[in-house]
């Protein structure tokens, strides 16, 4: 019985795809870390630092990104998508003033040292029923990802929010009722005044990845801050390598407010490298004869990859012979 080429290869080229996929997948996901490759960025910056109630006020939000290495693929764009919230000083309440904003990097730089920047305008508003006072504008990462052969999801590499600056809220003279009011004749009521808390810090979630890497391998090294206060503060996160101050990065969290602060840092010596940020601790290992967790599963992919191929061949040319 003699076999159709045709259907010998419509067979065979899905198998093909398949392992080549696979393959792929396992390199880009165990393999590449996006700082390794470039840097994104963004902020924004507020147009007025007093508000009227019902004022649309803007916010000029800007991204850019710098390639630093060259990536194995092309990447043609990028896309982060944020929100930006209001923090009142004193109670501690929350409120939106932009549910949903979306940055488009249409053509991504691909040359080393490259850098592409975008600027938009993001309109504000404070939702009615907010009451007066002084607010800290925060903007809050949604999502970010960029496109090589695949969307990549890069949200964990960049900063969870950033701290914009500070506004006056002020009330409509017909809606404001100030600190008393006057009730029945000869009475009147006072607002308590609530003491906001002082800045607290708090370090929980210590992410040290990869764990083990070959020499000049860069890691990873991230913590999440949380302010447990009510008010803004600044807190200088370190990063000990060895029991020996490695770097430092000043982080300002409105009260309530998280972020995750990270860390990258390399070694050329092999060795166990005790880490320590913020009173908790981990560790990761420099091996110079260090094998990356994708190159077992890569030569078995290749491997099956070249039975395929061999097979499709020998079926072939006993076809045509």
């Amino acid at each position: 019985m003699k076999l159709d080429k045709w259907v010998l290869w419509k067979t065979l080229i899905p198998c093909f795809l398949v392992v080549a996929i696979n393959l792929l997948n396992v390199q880009y996901v165990a393999a590449l870390s996006v700082s390794d490759y470039f840097t994104l960025s963004y902020q924004i910056s507020l147009s007025t630092a007093e508000v009227n109630e019902g004022q649309t006020f803007n916010a000029v939000a800007s991204a850019s990104g710098t390639l630093k290495a060259a990536l194995p693929i092309s990447v043609s764009a990028a896309i982060i998508e944020g929100c930006v919230v209001a923090t009142n000083q004193v109670t501690g309440m929350k409120v939106t003033l932009n549910a949903d904003y979306t940055v488009d990097i249409a053509q991504f730089p691909n040359t080393i040292g490259e850098t592409l920047q975008l600027t938009q305008t993001v309109p504000l508003t404070f939702p009615l029923g907010s009451p007066a006072g002084s607010y800290i504008i925060t903007g809050e990462l949604i999502a970010a990802k960029v496109k090589g052969i695949i969307w990549w999801d890069i949200t964990s590499y960049l900063p969870s929010s950033e701290a914009v600056g500070k506004v006056n809220y002020v009330l409509n003279s017909a809606n404001s009722t100030g600190n008393s009011s006057s009730g029945a004749a000869g009475t009147s009521t006072t607002t308590p005044v609530v003491i906001p808390r002082l800045a607290s810090f708090k370090a929980n979630s210590l992410v040290v990845n990869p764990t083990t890497v070959k020499h000049g391998a860069t890691v990873n090294i991230s913590i999440q801050i949380t302010n447990t206060g009510d008010v803004t503060g600044i807190n200088t996160v370190v990063l000990k390598i060895n029991n020996q101050t490695a770097d430092t990065k000043d982080v300002m969290l409105a009260g309530g407010e998280s972020k995750i602060v990270t860390f990258t840092t390399s070694r050329n010596s092999s060795g166990n490298y005790q880490v320590e940020v913020a009173g908790l601790n981990g560790n990761f290992i420099v091996s110079k004869n260090f094998i990356p967790p994708w190159f077992w599963p890569g030569v078995t992919g290749l491997i099956i990859l070249g039975l395929i191929l061999g097979l499709g061949i020998g079926l072939w040319r006993h076809n045509k012979g």
